[in-house]
This record gives C-alpha cells, sequence and structure tokens, in this order.
C-alpha cells in the first residue's frame, strides 16, 4: 500500500502528465479554460478523484481518520487543478514542475492529515 504523500504526488505527477498528452489539445484547452465549456470535463474528473479518495481513505481510516473528508477532497482537487492549470499555461513558468509538484505535495497532504 502507499503513503498518503506518495498517493498524492501520484495523483499530480499523472494529472499533469494527461495534460501534457494529445498533441497539445489538452494544454490549450488549459490555456483557454476561461473561454471554455469545461465544467462537464471538470465534473467527470472531481467525481473519479473523490471516489478515489474515498476508497484511500476507507482503506487507511485508522491511520489518516478525516472527519470531513469530502470537504477536503473538494478544496484540494479545486485548488490542484487551478494550480496546474495556471502552470502549464505559462509559456515560462518561474517555477520548475518538481517545485510545483513537491509544493502541491506538501500542501495537499498537510491538510488531509491536519
Amino acid at each position: 500500500d502507499m503513503a498518503l504523500e506518495d498517493m498524492v504526488r501520484l495523483t499530480i505527477r499523472v494529472t499533469l502528465a494527461l495534460m501534457h498528452t494529445n498533441e497539445g489539445l489538452y494544454l490549450e484547452i488549459a490555456r483557454n479554460w476561461h473561454r471554455l465549456p469545461v465544467h462537464r470535463v471538470a465534473d467527470v474528473l472531481e467525481q473519479h478523484v473523490m471516489e478515489t479518495g474515498r476508497r484511500y481513505f476507507l482503506r487507511h481510516l485508522h491511520a489518516y481518520p478525516v472527519p470531513d473528508l469530502q470537504v477536503r477532497l473538494f478544496v484540494t482537487f479545486n485548488s490542484v487543478i487551478f494550480t496546474l492549470v495556471r502552470f502549464i499555461s505559462q509559456e515560462q513558468p518561474a517555477l520548475t514542475e518538481d517545485e510545483v509538484v513537491e509544493g502541491l505535495t506538501r500542501m495537499v497532504t498537510g491538510y488531509l492529515q491536519a
């Protein structure tokens, strides 16, 4: 079984990898998200992350008791997605991908364990 921090890091890296696929389509969507009806895509992705998170925390209930899991998953999902969209849409980002992934991993892990 994977530790929470490793699971969070892997999820963020997989999401970033997805954003870089499909011959730049997702990158273009990220750059123009404010003009597009992306709520349906975000809703599907959010539902998948929420379900995966629920399963993970049910399996690790004693190690990570989270009383308001729905709230924390919603807040972390939307925070991570917005940050990743902003990051990949920058032509010359001030941070590296590793710095963003590690920063988000620490933020999400800390919040979920608080």
